[in-house]
């Protein structure tokens, strides 16, 4: 009897890393920046990941589709909101990513604070 073959999984997409930055942490009680990169690939796309914590603290390293998160912004736009919204975009991993995330996005400008000092953000694009 012949064995049934299973379909080859689609390739991981390939990012090329087009610029790495640090980005401060958002709580106050935080010290040390964080690290991450973007990413371009073959399809023109974007992305981001976190490389680093300058103080320890797991965080997942996978790429995150610059597609996805505006999307999610999109959605959260109306109102502030705080970190854990952005949880969405990460399939597993550590307790850190959505807040670590928010950091980096504040750096970019997708997010600011709804308020000096507010753990809470809004979508920085209009």
């Amino acid at each position: 009897m012949a064995k049934a073959t299973q379909p080859a999984a689609p390739a991981a997409p390939v990012w090329t890393v087009i610029k790495s930055a640090k980005a401060p942490k958002i709580s106050a009680r935080a010290s040390g920046l964080l690290h991450y990169e973007v990413g371009k690939n073959d399809e023109e796309r974007y992305a981001l990941r976190i490389t680093a914590n300058d103080t320890g603290g797991l965080f997942s390293k996978h790429w995150l589709s610059l597609d996805d998160i505006l999307a999610l912004l999109d959605l959260l736009k109306d109102a502030p909101f705080k970190s854990v919204a952005l949880k969405a975009l990460f399939v597993r991993g550590s307790a850190n990513n959505h807040g670590f995330l928010a950091a980096i996005l504040r750096a970019e400008k997708l997010l600011i604070a709804a308020e000096p000092d507010s753990p809470f953000h809004l979508a920085g694009l209009s």
